[in-house]
């Protein structure tokens, strides 16, 4: 099947926004302005696909306080996760994948904190099988196959290129989990400065040494070409063509996303550079704290021993 390959971000950002900017609208609203009655009812409920195939519970956390709120909005919410289900809420449908590739028991951390590139070695194995075993899940085959009924799908930016065929043709945002992701930031045009932006696997304190600086560029541009030129994206690349020829190539479906959503915020990071289409959300998934127990026993003026 021919297609035609847009090589502007910017413009693909432009098409997606103007095909759909309703939706993206009223999550951009629910976001910013929260739950608490302050937004008119929206015109109808739309139905949404969150997808996080690959994630931990710390990236489930983010996701379902968004999943939440858009379903107290009225909302319909299916993800698909590759954790045990969680929500609470009847118009949340969670839906588990079940393949064994990316479990906490088979997690070992301490391999990680080995691995030279910081743990994300692995993953050049665990991608590519999943992405070979996804599609044939009878309930992902499902929802792929009904993607297009969907108004809006959001993906996990982190590890989850094998999601990628389900923006095609669609409208799309995703959710930067770990914070700022300088990779990310590039597809939609906006090339961050490794002179003051760190990589996702060093820190340096600011600002720079020029050794670090050095130091730094060398991670941006090491790491960017391990995960998405050399060695992971390719790799799934492969098992992805083999079931779907007809699609574009991955990294080619990760520019229609029309919003990227970020964990972060300049108050407690860095001041960054951002365009319009990038939203700093850090802290959306904060709760009001729950009381504390009463430890003090006035009648007998003493604090119980733990």
């Amino acid at each position: 099947m021919a297609y035609m390959k847009v090589s502007s971000p910017a413009a693909v950002i432009n098409t997606r926004l103007t095909m759909k900017l309703t939706t993206v609208c009223v999550l951009v609203a629910v976001l910013v302005v929260g739950t608490n009655g302050d937004l008119a009812s929206p015109e109808r409920s739309y139905k949404i696909l969150m997808l996080l195939p690959v994630s931990t519970n710390s990236h489930r956390t983010l996701f379902m306080c968004l999943a939440e709120a858009l379903a107290d909005r009225g909302h319909k919410i299916v993800m698909l996760t590759n954790e045990a289900k969680l929500a609470k809420y009847p118009n949340i449908r969670e839906v588990t994948h079940g393949l064994r590739h990316f479990k906490h028991e088979h997690r070992n951390m301490f391999e990680y904190l080995n691995d030279p590139i910081g743990g994300f070695g692995s993953f050049k194995y665990i991608l590519p099988a999943i992405a070979r075993e996804l599609y044939k899940v009878p309930v992902v085959k499902e929802l792929y196959e009904k993607r297009k009924e969907f108004d809006l799908i959001v993906v996990d930016h982190e590890f989850n290129e094998v999601a990628y065929p389900f923006m095609h043709e669609a409208t799309s945002i995703m959710i930067t989990t770990p914070g700022i992701d300088y990779r990310q930031s590039a597809v939609l045009g906006n090339v961050l400065n490794p002179a003051y932006v760190p990589s996702q696997r060093n820190g340096y304190p600011q600002p720079f040494t020029i050794w670090q600086r050095i130091l730094n560029i060398i991670n941006h541009i090491g790491f960017a070409l391990y995960w998405r030129t050399w060695v992971v994206v390719p790799e799934v690349q492969k098992e992805i063509s083999a079931q779907f020829p007809e699609l574009p190539p991955l990294l080619d479906l990760e520019r229609n996303m029309s919003l990227g959503l970020i964990n972060t915020h300049f108050s407690i990071g860095i001041p960054l550079p951002l365009l319009p289409s990038e939203v700093e959300v850090g802290g959306m998934h904060c709760r009001p704290a729950s009381p504390l127990p009463e430890l003090f026993h006035p009648a007998y003026n003493y604090f119980p021993p733990f």
